[in-house]
């Protein structure tokens, strides 16, 4: 019988690793701390090094939870945050610059240029900073091109270093978050990269989602062990969550929200959300639309700690649960502007509606209603080319609150299942990473997904659609 396999998750605010079973049992578990810095005002950034020692320290951790040495793993999937920029020197291993995050916005104005020059891009997106950070370095564009440095995401560094230096590649569903993605031809986009001085050579090889890419280097891994998948972190959560037919969604509840809804091998647009891969297997493309709430778990960290409202999110959604509504105090969640279906990275967040009536507890309800509106929103928008079926299923740190489970079902009218595993990600990428090495089907998440609860909305459709039109108003958001 074949050993566990190991999963890595190297998400915006923690690295985790899990070591599961066959029957997708965790087996072993390790979480640490990542980074991140603000710099000024719209920078984001993390330290790459850091994110590699944090890499080091959960296989080490998780192996040892799961009382495993390295030569007993059978396969490693990689799952990561999507639409960040390394850069680095192969020569020593060592990034250049700071690793650039999917919530910077330096790159709004340039999202704006190349929009209105034709191309699909966000401020999000790698596409619309890597100029700045390559510039930075003198002769950035250059030395990218002759190899000199390469880049990449997060999980291709990754893969890199554990294969000592052998690897260096990304599927197509990280891809898709640089903004080189090209859609129709399923290949980089050679325009936008010539537009910018950059050439296909540049990039990490384009691959498919499950396959051998290459070993771990015994040195560094401790055993030579098949990396056998490379997935972005909401697709990952897609893979877990066995969201493999047309119309299953997902959420993952992380530092944003964001919802998936499967459109099989359809490519499909939805005003104000985007298309992604799913994920690429055996030559076929599987695409969903998403639509993200930049600011989800982030907003409850905000409140949490810069507002003091609870000292932690547990305890938050605690005092949320407290009240029955909240007393007319609203709040917009958009530190990181406002995402789907409005893509406005000028909007910031509000909190108002305050009386000398409202209470932590009014305003901490208020928190976890404005995510579950902004997800509302999102779900409408994609609903208008491929209505979501079914309940939603939902992942991610902040679905530990009850509260707010319960408040995102009444706000969408929609039974939410929570996912027994919170960290859906991880656990999609040794889903992804068995099937890579052969060890199981492409379904065997979806026949093995265990759901730890299930939330039916209690509200009547009046009282949430007032409620929700009450939101929007006072958010000053108009249809």
């Amino acid at each position: 019988m074949a050993g566990p396999v190991l999963a890595i998750d190297a998400g915006s605010t923690s690295v985790r690793a899990l070591v599961v079973g066959a029957d997708l049992e965790v087996l072993g578990r390790a979480q640490v701390h990542a980074v991140v810095s603000y710099p000024a005002p719209g920078r984001v950034e993390q330290d790459a090094i850091q994110l590699w020692a944090a890499t080091e320290a959960v296989i080490d951790r998780a192996l040892s939870d799961a009382g495993i040495t390295p030569d007993a793993v059978a396969a490693i999937g990689i799952a990561a945050q999507r639409g960040n920029i390394v850069v680095w020197d192969p020569k020593t291993g060592n990034p250049v610059a700071p690793l650039v995050s999917w919530q910077d916005t330096r790159g709004t104005a340039r999202a704006v240029e190349l929009i209105a020059q034709g191309f699909l891009i966000s401020h999000q997106m790698a596409a619309a900073k890597i100029e700045s950070v390559l510039d930075a370095l003198g002769r950035g564009r250059e030395r990218v091109r002759s190899r000199a440095l390469l880049w990449g995401n997060i999980d291709t560094y990754l893969a890199w270093r554990l294969s000592g230096g052998e690897i260096h590649a990304m599927d197509h569903g990280q891809a898709c978050a640089t903004g080189y993605y090209d859609y129709f031809t399923g290949d980089w986009n050679s325009v936008l990269l010539d537009a910018q001085g950059l050439d296909a050579s540049a990039l990490p090889a384009l691959s498919e989602t499950t396959r051998h890419f290459g070993d771990t280097a015994a040195g560094v891994f401790g055993a030579k062990c098949p990396i056998t998948a490379l997935v972005a972190d909401q697709q990952s959560a897609s893979i877990a969550e066995g969201c493999l037919l047309p119309g299953e969604s997902k959420t993952t509840f992380g530092t944003a929200a964001a919802l998936e809804v499967n459109t099989g091998t359809e490519l499909m647009f939805a005003n104000g959300t985007y298309p992604m891969v799913l994920w690429t297997r055996d030559g076929v493309r599987s695409f969903c639309i998403e639509g993200m709430v930049n600011s989800a778990g982030a907003m409850i960290d905000w409140a949490v700690t810069e507002l003091g409202i609870a000292p932690s999110a547990a305890e938050l959604s605690r005092l949320a649960a407290t009240v029955p509504d909240t007393g007319g105090a609203f709040v917009l969640p958009a530190l990181q502007g406002l995402g789907a279906p409005h893509g406005d990275a000028s909007r910031h967040a509000a909190i108002g509606g305050l009386t000398r009536a409202t209470t932590r507890a009014h305003i901490a309800r208020a928190v976890l209603e404005g995510i579950a509106f902004r997800l509302r929103e999102v779900r409408d928008a994609v609903a208008t080319v491929m209505p979501p079926i079914g309940a939603l299923r939902a992942d991610g740190g902040a679905s530990h609150s009850d509260t707010l489970m319960q408040i995102q079902a009444d706000a969408l009218g929609t039974p939410v299942e929570r996912l027994a595993t919170a960290e859906a990600s991880a656990l999609g990428a040794a889903v992804s990473a068995g099937v890579g090495a052969g060890l199981w089907p492409p379904d065997h998440g979806a026949v093995l997904r265990r759901i730890d609860r299930t939330f039916e909305p209690r509200r009547s459709t009046d009282e949430t659609e007032g409620r929700f039109a009450r939101w929007r108003n006072d958010c000053g958001i108009r249809s």
